[in-house]
């Protein structure tokens, strides 16, 4: 199996919680939020020269996802990250746990299935719901909870909240020009860049 996802410390995690997190705030009602975010100029400075560092490109967006009461894991819940713009799959995404994320996962299913592309409401970002056409299998899950977590999410997948009805908030990051997953890895810690 190829690895679908892995470690990506980054300098700027706790200002990047911190926004993500004054940002929701003001979502609290419905069970599922999915939000375009403009992170602060200053902030988004500071994490593309990071991305620079690494030799990776600019971030493409910033988007969070707010979630309570998925607590199962489901190939009926998941879904394929894609671009209106690109009019292709996302294939990487830098994951920012913000808050709740513990007890938590995100996980991954595969089989044959067909993609039919929604639009969020608000941007070009979209994602693509599936139409299983065989059993899907499981794949594997990660706890994202510590610290940023690069994952691919042109595989089928999705994401758990708390038992307890709590809030699970991370931040999605993607890059320009949607470098696929293991290029992202490769410059990341290949280019002999310090963290």
């Amino acid at each position: 199996m190829n690895k679908l996802y892995h470690s990506f410390p980054l300098k700027c995690f706790d200002q990047l919680k911190k926004e993500t997190l004054e940002y929701m705030s003001q979502f609290n009602s419905d069970r599922v939020y999915v939000k375009p975010i403009t992170i602060s100029d200053e902030l988004t400075e500071v994490f593309n020269k990071e991305m620079v560092e690494y030799g990776l490109p600019h971030a493409w967006n910033f988007l969070c996802f707010k979630r309570k009461w998925y607590i199962l894991e489901s190939p009926n819940f998941t879904h394929v990250d894609h671009s209106f713009t690109l009019n292709e799959s996302v294939h990487g995404s830098i994951v920012v746990p913000a808050e709740g994320c513990d007890n938590t996962s995100m996980y991954w299913y595969n089989g044959e299935y067909e993609l039919e592309h929604m639009r969020v409401a608000t941007g070009n970002s979209a994602y693509s719901i599936l139409k299983w056409k065989s059993d899907a299998k499981f794949l594997d899950r990660v706890e994202i909870n510590k610290e940023p977590i690069l994952t691919k999410v042109d595989v089928p997948h999705g994401a758990t909240s708390r038992r307890d009805g709590s809030y699970r908030t991370i931040l999605s990051i993607r890059l320009q020009g949607n470098p696929d997953f293991d290029e992202i890895i490769k410059k990341r810690f290949d280019n002999n860049s310090v963290v």
